[in-house]
């Protein structure tokens, strides 16, 4: 003006807040490339700052520079809300983020903190009702600007409510307004309720990355990262590795404790995506960890090597479509249940720890097959089957079914594990499992339709046909007479004359089973209590509780199956006085004729190794304090005791012989009557009497009794020297 220069001052902003970070950035340019010029780390946005030092000294000389600076370009410097000579601390609040670099972690400010989660909480309440896209979008920044707190859980739960607004928006622009799906609900509420939890997160940036090779080791050849991103570190530490196929997926354990878990797809999921059955591999592995009761509880870090690099991304970022980002909230919700983080580490196929799973997942199951449709519907018509015993999700024939391995809507794994009575029962078998399940169908009370193939030269062809190839005449007319409903066929005299017939020409030999001893009691007992079913086998699985106890009690109290088996947690009781006792009370046993009862005492044993007062303390506090029911209970698929259910006596049977053959001992030679057989031999080499066995063991002849005592061999050698006198 009039020649010269002249500079105006807006005294608004003349474009309004959208041009607003874009200005004062552009304006703040030169200073900022100046105080990096002098060798100063700051960081600068919209009006606030802060400078990083080596110490609190050079932290002091930086800021005194700066403000000069800052000053001299014409800023006004807000003192009351600026640090001072003094103030400089490892602890700052900058962004509404605290960032200690003593402990070299972020946190919310609590202020900050609290009006994000109000917002969200608001956003929540609309529920079914529409809500500004604006209004949504703004909820949605605010959640996933808490990220260096709360770490990427908050992108992937936010994930969802992000697919809802892009696709209404895309369709009908910003004024538009939306109903928010479940999935964005529950993923804004899953923050609401764990934001303090995952609060404090480690300081996140290239300087801080962590080397996997540290982690899970050599080789490192084969490692397609070699650092992730900084995280806390938990004392519980663990390595997976999985793979899914076309058809499977295998999971397993190289640090921690033992998990070996494979599972089959079901139809729909094999078409899926691979990073998506990548997905249901982590997702069936956890069901399976939570479901087998391993985890502890502790703050766990799970490593989980992967060669999927969408797995490793999802696990970290979330997806953008619907099914797969379900998927991750399913994998979140589960990590918070257990109280686990997953941290994903991408791996090339060729690792040999990443092989291992895929041959899992590759494996083909030679006994998964199936009768047709066609066959088991003529043959269901007539019997109705209630289970099939031996199938999966795929090929199962009835809506109940026991599976081999995991598999949606299983009623259990491993059949054998599992009682059959009063079923109906569908068998297409394994081919090694014929004559396992041969011998459990005669001692059960199970109707069903048994397949088997026609070789007449295989193991179990004998013990079901007899030497001309028909099915035996008793077991034919016993079959029938069950799946007719009627009364036991031996009441009928005619029949009652066939079965003594048959049994007269085939006769069976009876062999006397071996007694239970003190060396495979503590044998029993140290299996229940190794260190991997955690302290005081509180981690050990339902059977085998059940399965150790009962036996001891056998042995400790000369007891029947039966009269066990209806013990439920009020009969026994514990008493400290005069000394440490069992007070048991058997109730309408099969010499109760008048149902008046018998109690039996168990004293403590001065061998805490195999004592029963301790074991059955253990196993009370293994069942929990409301558990009331029955003490040999039968199990359910999660391996939780059902307290209105005893095991069945084939049941029973079958998981001692299990434990048998896990302890090194022929399962054979072993009956439901060794541990009552152990007990009173034990008692009658330490000089019981025949009177007081008969008294504690129930019997009504003293000669039933003796029958049950097995002679040592010393007590046999001094009878054979007595008649060379």
């Amino acid at each position: 003006m009039n020649g010269g220069t002249q500079y105006f001052i807006f005294l608004f902003l003349p474009f309004g807040l959208s041009s607003a970070v874009h200005c004062i950035t552009k304006i703040l340019k030169p200073v900022n490339a100046y105080l990096h010029e002098k060798g100063i780390r700051h960081s600068i946005y919209l009006d606030d700052g802060r400078i990083t030092a080596a110490s609190q000294c050079q932290a002091e000389e930086h800021r005194v520079f700066v403000y000069d600076v800052l000053q001299k370009s014409g800023f006004i410097i807000e003192t009351k809300k600026s640090d001072q000579k003094g103030d400089a601390n490892k602890s700052k609040e900058y962004l509404g983020f605290i960032i200690d670099t003593g402990s070299m972690t972020v946190r919310l400010g609590e202020t900050k903190k609290q009006l994000i989660l109000r917002q969200v909480e608001e956003t929540i309440d609309y529920g079914p009702k529409p809500i500004l896209a604006r209004d949504l979008a703004s909820t949605l920044g605010k959640m996933v600007a808490m990220e260096p707190a709360l770490g990427p859980v908050v992108i992937m739960a936010a994930r969802a409510a992000y697919i809802d607004l892009d696709k209404a928006v895309q369709q009908r622009g910003w004024g538009t307004r939306l109903v928010m799906s479940e999935e964005s609900i529950k993923g804004m509420k899953f923050i609401v309720e764990n934001c303090y939890k995952f609060d404090n997160s480690p300081i996140r940036s290239a300087t801080t990355e962590l080397s996997v090779l540290s982690i899970i080791g050599p080789p490192s050849s084969f490692m397609k990262q070699s650092f992730v991103a900084n995280h806390a570190r938990t004392k519980e530490e663990k390595i997976w590795a999985s793979d899914a196929s076309g058809f499977a997926t295998c999971a397993y354990s190289i640090k921690g404790e033992h998990l070996y878990f494979r599972g089959m797809l079901r139809e729909f999921e094999r078409k899926l995506s691979s990073g998506h059955r990548e997905l249901i591999a982590v997702t069936r592995t956890l069901e399976y960890y939570e479901r087998n009761g391993v985890s502890t509880g502790k703050a766990t870090t799970i490593y989980w090597l992967t060669d999927s690099q969408n797995m490793a991304t999802f696990l970290t970022k979330g997806s953008g479509k619907r099914h797969i980002q379900s998927e991750v909230f399913r994998i979140m919700v589960l990590c918070q249940r257990l109280n686990i983080r997953i941290i994903p580490i991408h791996l090339l196929r060729d690792d040999p720890r990443i092989q291992i799973a895929d041959d899992g997942s590759k494996t083909t199951d030679t006994d998964d097959w199936q009768v047709d449709v066609e066959t088991y519907q003529t043959i269901n018509n007539k019997y109705k089957f209630t289970i099939d015993l031996f199938a999966s999700d795929r090929n199962k024939k009835c809506q109940r079914f026991f599976s081999n391995f995991y598999c949606h809507d299983t009623s259990g794994i491993d059949a054998f594990s599992h009682s059959w009575e009063d079923e109906v029962a569908w068998i297409c078998p394994p081919i090694r499992e014929v004559i396992q399940i041969i011998k459990r169908l005669k001692t059960s009370k199970t109707n069903g339709v048994l397949f088997v193939p026609e070789w007449r030269t295989a193991d179990y062809w004998v013990e079901i046909f007899d030497r001309e190839g028909f099915v035996t005449l008793s077991a034919a007319i016993a079959h029938e007479y069950r799946t007719r409903m009627l009364q036991s066929p031996t009441t009928h005299e005619t029949i009652s004359l066939l079965f003594r017939g048959f049994r007269n020409e085939h006769p069976q030999t009876r062999v006397t089973k071996s007694p239970i001893t003190k060396e495979i009691l503590s044998k029993m007992y140290s299996h229940l209590f190794r260190p991997e079913h955690g302290r005081d086998g509180l981690r050990a699985s339902v059977v085998l509780w059940r399965t150790v106890w009962r036996i001891s009690l056998e042995y400790y109290t000369l007891g029947r199956f039966s009269d066990i088996a209806k013990l439920q947690k009020k009969d026994v009781v514990y008493k400290p006085t005069p000394s440490p006792h069992l007070k048991i009370l058997f109730k309408g046993g099969k010499n109760d004729q008048y149902s008046e009862g018998s109690e039996r005492i168990v004293a403590s044993n001065p061998d805490d190794k195999i004592c029963p007062v301790k074991l059955t303390i253990n196993y009370f506090q293994f069942l929990g304090p409301i558990y009331s029911g029955y003490l040999v209970p039968s199990c359910t698929p999660k391996n939780t005791p059902n307290p209105n259910k005893a095991v069945s006596y084939s049941g029973a049977l079958c998981d001692m012989k299990k434990l048998m053959s896990t302890l090194g001992y022929d399962a054979k030679l072993y009956g439901e009557h060794s541990g009552k057989r152990g007990g009173a031999t034990t008692a009658a080499a330490n000089g019981a009497t025949d009177k007081q066995l008969k008294r504690l063991g129930g019997w009504r002849s003293d000669t039933m009794a003796a029958k049950y005592v097995d002679l040592s061999i010393n007590s046999r050698i001094s009878m054979s020297q007595l008649l060379q006198k």
